[in-house]
């Protein structure tokens, strides 16, 4: 079965792959959607009743270091709410107690996760490379088991949320970082994602660039 991540990068604005998605509705199809993006993917008629299979994530307590919550603009909105139950969300272990009953509240079929390095927790252990879309990545691949796995808006070229790390800007840590654990999900399954834009800087080994009529066969 076939897997599609959509992240929040420009590029799901800026090419036609959620539209020619959202045209193209199939049962063999799962879509894994970022926090952020949720909203925007179902607006455009990309929901659970045209593809059954249907994810999103969220790695961390979505509260930024001014102290601005996120998750009302990311998760309250009426599309979300009518959806939600028919929506798995994988949560790490670093959400407090009262964000997991938020998502109990809004009904979504919760999954907890270990994020790598951020201390014990319980379920599978995933490496998010600090960013969303490879969490999303490291699920379809190493918990769902999804043999071919393409993408959108993992582009890796800005970030909204933090400025820098010890002097670094902290989306060329994730670019990085997220690069070399694509290496080594190749080598281990020996198998590429398939990048379906050429914008962002998110390409080379373990990545294939496609159209996504070519990804779905059609």
């Amino acid at each position: 079965m076939k897997a599609l991540i959509i992240a929040s990068g420009n590029s799901i604005n800026q090419t036609s792959v959620v539209d020619y998605v959202s045209r193209n509705p199939s049962k063999d199809l799962a879509i894994l959607v970022t926090d952020r993006s949720l909203a925007f993917v179902l607006s455009r008629g990309i929901t659970p009743p045209k593809f059954p299979k249907f994810y999103t994530c969220i790695q961390e307590n979505l509260i930024t270091q001014a102290g601005e919550d996120l998750m009302p603009g990311f998760l309250y909105h009426n599309i979300i709410f009518k959806n939600a139950k028919n929506i798995t969300l994988f949560y790490s272990q670093l959400l407090k107690e009262n964000r997991v009953q938020i998502i109990h509240d809004l009904a979504f079929k919760a999954v907890k996760f270990n994020r790598c390095g951020k201390g014990p927790g319980a379920g599978p252990v995933i490496r998010t490379c600090g960013n969303n879309g490879v969490a999303l990545l490291q699920i379809a691949r190493r918990f769902l088991m999804f043999d071919k796995i393409g993408f959108i808006g993992l582009d890796l070229d800005e970030s909204t949320s933090w400025i820098s790390y010890a002097g670094t800007p902290i989306v060329d840590n994730m670019l990085k970082f997220s690069k070399a654990q694509i290496v080594e999900d190749f080598l281990e399954f020996n198998k590429s994602y398939y990048s379906l834009t050429r914008l962002g800087r998110l390409h080379g080994k373990g990545i294939k660039e496609t159209i996504i009529s070519e990804f779905l066969g059609k």
